[in-house]
């Protein structure tokens, strides 16, 4: 648990700390020996039991994270705005066309209202991601993936009953210019 709580706290640092998508923002930006890249155009869709959310690059922040010196090797995408909340998916390995499992997802958006937010319940069973462009003909990142979760209280963030819930999605990123 004390895992998903650092890991929660290092995407809203990240989310919060680049909030400012204006044209100070520099149009391409990757931070040397971090692999934390700011995707600008293209949209992450995602798909839960309660309602569909898409985030729109262009104004909402959405960042690829792919860190070959972290032991496992992963990448992540994560992406935030004030209405949707924050949504994450983590890979084990690097970024690789084709299928991989996933390690860790959440969807936290409305938490408050709805009573809940959603977290994986297993680094081992926490889902699918298949990746059908990396890195290639201006795309940063493009493909879609398949989340096990369950439900999880805002308050204390004890899991809610054991019913298992399925989060589908996609994105559609494209490289910034250089």
């Amino acid at each position: 648990m004390k895992a998903l709580l650092i890991l929660l706290g290092l995407g809203f640092i990240i989310s919060f700390g680049s909030c400012s998508k204006g044209s100070t923002t520099p149009s391409y930006l990757m931070i040397a020996d971090t692999g934390l890249y700011y995707v600008k155009t293209g949209t992450v869709t995602v798909v839960r039991p309660d309602s569909t959310y898409t985030y729109d690059a262009s104004k909402d922040n959405v960042t690829i994270y792919h860190n070959s010196k972290n032991s496992p090797d992963q990448w992540d995408i994560f992406c935030y705005n004030v209405k949707n909340g924050s949504f994450q998916i983590n890979a084990i390995g690097a970024p690789a066309i084709g299928n991989d499992i996933l390690s860790y997802s959440y969807s936290y958006s409305m938490a408050a209202k709805l009573g809940y937010y959603y977290n994986s319940y297993s680094s081992t069973n926490a889902g699918t991601v298949t990746l059908n462009t990396y890195n290639s003909n201006g795309i940063a990142a493009s493909g879609s993936f398949t989340s096990n979760v369950g439900k999880y209280s805002p308050t204390n963030s004890a899991r809610i009953g054991t019913t298992s819930y399925i989060i589908t999605g996609s994105f559609d990123l494209k490289l910034n210019p250089k």
